[in-house]
């Protein structure tokens, strides 16, 4: 190989490693605290100059591992494809070790049945359980929702201490917004071990969730009842919720984690 033909191959292979790495600088912006950015919030976070920042998530948009929500930019189809490999095996053991406390809620309240956790600052659905005339509720699994806007991500948030300081984007006019308004409830959530959703994910829908711990009191997944607003009652459903969150927590952590249940406020005093 000539000697200038060489130096043009090294070059043209720092150039390809530098574009490799602006794009994994992208990507990086979005963690456990933030995973709905817009351009100026990418730009910042990355390192990288506005329009090289513009630039490099077009590609990635274009190749499926960033979404584009109108100014918005979320993990892409190909990004949680990715993370799903990664994470597969534990999930699936947890999803297929709750199943039966799942069916026995849903058995009892005929309503839809969400198992969720928390993943890089969103909320991903494990299992749903749904009559057919529920299935245009809320969320199906491998759904990635923002947990601002959802009861399950509100327990995941409170009980995990995340602090997201990104925009509070909102889904629908019900949409919690103020970060002062999230902070309130959310210490609420930790009082009462409860959240509830009105419209505030998807138009017409209501929810309400609870918690599922596992050794050392760690937040692990929660667990959601989901009905249409106009004839679901959130508050008809806690106690069955409940009594599932906690064989939830005794399955996967055992007797001695259960005290976190015990650690709760009554039900009857909730007021979020």
């Amino acid at each position: 190989m000539s000697r200038p033909l060489e130096i043009d191959v090294i070059r043209a292979a720092d150039s390809a490693l530098g574009a490799v790495e602006k794009a994994l600088a992208v990507l990086n912006v979005f963690d456990e605290d933030r995973c709905v950015v817009n351009l100026s919030e990418l730009a910042r976070r990355s390192g990288l100059p506005k329009s090289t920042a513009h630039r490099i998530v077009s590609i990635l948009v274009a190749a499926g591992f960033v979404h584009r929500q109108g100014a918005y930019y979320e993990p892409g189809s190909r990004y949680a494809h990715l993370a799903r490999l990664s994470v597969r095996h534990d999930v699936d053991a947890l999803r297929r070790r709750l199943l039966p406390c799942l069916l026995d809620l849903y058995t009892g309240v005929r309503e839809a049945v969400h198992l969720a956790v928390l993943d890089r600052g969103c909320v991903r659905v494990l299992e749903r359980l749904h009559s057919s005339r529920q299935a245009l509720l809320n969320a199906c699994p491998e759904s990635v929702l923002p947990a601002h806007a959802c009861a399950a991500g509100k327990i995941l948030l409170a009980f995990a201490g995340y602090t997201n300081d990104g925009e509070l984007r909102p889904v629908t006019s019900q949409t919690i917004t103020s970060r002062s308004e999230l902070a309130a409830e959310l210490a609420c959530v930790r009082r009462y071990g409860l959240a509830f959703e009105q419209e505030e994910l998807t138009a017409g829908v209501a929810a309400v969730a609870a918690p599922v711990f596992g050794p050392g009191r760690q937040i692990v997944a929660a667990i959601t009842v989901a009905g249409p607003a106009r004839r679901f009652k959130p508050d008809c459903v806690i106690q069955e919720l409940r009594a599932a969150a906690h064989a939830a927590t005794l399955t996967v952590a055992g007797f001695g984690w259960t005290a976190a249940y015990e650690e709760l406020s009554p039900v009857d005093d909730a007021a979020c």
